[in-house]
């Protein structure tokens, strides 16, 4: 295994532990906080048991795992599902993408098969809106323009606003992971942060993150970077500024290498950009 794949593994690993922590003000060990609405499972269809949603209008739960299967059930945007298995029966024909039909139990106890596309990939349940009541994100692909991913928010049953994700595509064939998590840093003016992660160790070891100011009730993209590629020994560091290196007021972007000494692997970095904080807003600092 190269270095990229077991700093991947390793990434993956920390990203899908880093979020068990149940109180606001405990620090990872980048020194940031964490809101305890944190949700690090990987994609809903690769993990029987977990729960997920609907991602679409209309959907039919069926009998069997293809478009002859019976309607069992009608099935609205945002109704929860149980996860019981995935096919390894990919729908073609559907959209044009290869994604698996996936066994599921509905609320209402009926159990059938949905096709992968339409069941989110990750959720967050959080008080996006500042109402005092938490609503469902949900995120997904979107195959009407791809290969973007979706955010969808739900509140009291009622879609509320929708955002398109450019740069992130859950490819089921290859065991994305996806990872939602809020970042709250106390140096940032407590704003309220939304990281959105996605990698896989399969088809090609390659994690991106994007970020969102979701501190208003709005979602407002602020970048997106891809950290590591298996194919250099460059990867980036995204450091916010109660880490060790971090700048108070921003988000910075570090360059690093990898290099081999003494039969150790090292990383040397250095400042790229960085993403300040000025009147309330991220602006990009060459």
């Amino acid at each position: 295994m190269t270095f990229k794949n077991i700093f991947l593994s390793s990434l993956l690993f920390f990203l899908a532990n880093i979020c068990t922590a149940q109180d606001l003000g405990q620090k990872n060990a980048f020194g940031v906080f964490f809101e305890h609405e944190c949700s690090s499972i990987p994609s809903a269809i690769s993990q029987v048991g977990n729960i997920s949603y609907v991602f679409g209008k209309n959907v039919n739960l069926r009998s069997d795992s293809s478009l002859n299967g019976k309607v069992l059930e009608k099935l609205d945007e945002g109704d929860e599902l149980k996860i019981i298995s995935y096919t390894q029966n990919y729908a073609y024909e559907i959209e044009g993408h290869g994604e698996p039909w996936i066994q599921v139990k509905t609320s209402k106890g009926n159990i059938g098969y949905v096709y992968g596309a339409l069941v989110a990939k990750n959720y967050l349940i959080y008080d996006l809106t500042k109402n005092g009541f938490k609503e469902l994100i949900l995120l997904g692909n979107d195959f009407t323009n791809p290969p973007y991913g979706q955010l969808k928010v739900f509140g009291a049953g009622e879609l509320l606003m929708t955002e398109k994700i450019d740069s992130i595509s859950i490819d089921t064939h290859c065991e994305t992971m996806v990872m939602m998590r809020v970042l709250v840093d106390q140096k940032l003016s407590n704003k309220e942060i939304l990281e959105i992660g996605t990698g896989s160790n399969h088809c090609s070891s390659i994690w991106t993150s994007t970020y969102f100011d979701i501190s208003k009730g709005k979602i407002v993209k602020i970048f997106t970077k891809t950290i590591l590629k298996s194919s250099s020994s460059f990867f980036d560091k995204i450091v916010f500024p109660s880490d060790v290196d971090g700048i108070d007021g921003a988000i910075t972007i570090m360059k690093c290498k990898s290099f081999r000494e003494k039969k150790k692997w090292l990383s040397e970095c250095s400042l790229l950009r960085s993403y300040k904080l000025v009147d309330d807003k991220f602006e990009l600092k060459e």
